[in-house]
């Protein structure tokens, strides 16, 4: 698929065809920022899981609304340390375990 066939896919009224695009491995950063504004938590969280997700992307993620997204983000190897050290004192202790976990597994313990 094209970055143009990706594009309408996301605009397309089925979730899981929005969710299929969002997940492809030819979405670029403007695929994925239009997935990331989408109205359905599952193709938000897909874009949060790309591996081509930036950084920026991530932090958008990691203010989402859904649960589900923001800790897709934690887990991304992407996400920066500065990024996980944040989410260790936040309110979400959810996220702050999947953050310690990330942290964890990045030092090798």
């Amino acid at each position: 698929m094209t970055e143009q066939e990706i594009d309408k896919a996301l605009g397309d009224s089925d979730r899981w065809v929005r969710y299929e695009a969002a997940k492809h491995p030819n979405a670029t950063a403007a695929n994925i920022d239009k997935a990331l504004g989408d109205a359905d938590w599952v193709v938000r969280e897909a874009a949060a899981k790309h591996p081509n997700a930036t950084v920026a992307q991530l932090d958008r993620a990691l203010g989402d609304a859904d649960r589900y997204v923001r800790r897709a983000a934690a887990k991304h190897p992407n996400a920066t340390v500065a990024q996980l050290e944040q989410l260790l004192w936040g309110p979400d202790s959810e996220l702050g375990e999947a953050a310690s976990r990330a942290l964890r597994k990045r030092k090798g313990l």
